[in-house]
């Protein structure tokens, strides 16, 4: 019963329900937007894939909005482990590339290629640069 009615009075009051209303200030994102994206993104991460396993007051927490810090561009929908993640490296895909590359090479044991090493130095400068 306590279900139901939470669910009506999130439908006739929108932007006033504490995650609707947060969902609306902090990324102007309506609850049909979020589950637009969430369905656009089959119900998991845009990243890794998998759905939220992260609980919250004994509930599985739902994606988090992913947005670009500089531009307010809504991303996607992300786990907390992946949300993490970006945040952890500054949302910096250079970061993350250079990440990638030293896992490919250190868990493989081969060599760099000369390819391999020109984007590692270009990476690199990128990171000096920032």
């Amino acid at each position: 019963m306590h279900k139901e009615a939470a669910k009506h009075y999130r439908k006739i009051n929108p932007v006033t329900n504490g995650s609707s209303h947060r969902l609306m200030s902090d990324f102007g994102l309506s609850y049909k937007d979020y589950d637009t994206l969430l369905l656009e993104q089959n119900g998991v991460c845009a990243i890794c894939k998998k759905a939220e396993f992260a609980k919250e007051h004994g509930k599985v927490r739902r994606l988090s909005v992913d947005h670009c810090h500089t531009t307010g561009k809504i991303r996607g929908l992300l786990c907390g482990n992946c949300n993490h993640l970006l945040g952890k490296v500054y949302d910096s895909a250079v970061i993350l590339r250079a990440a990638a590359m030293y896992l490919e090479v250190a868990d493989t044991g081969f060599k760099v290629s000369v390819a391999s090493a020109e984007l590692a130095d270009a990476i690199i400068a990128e990171l000096v640069a920032t």
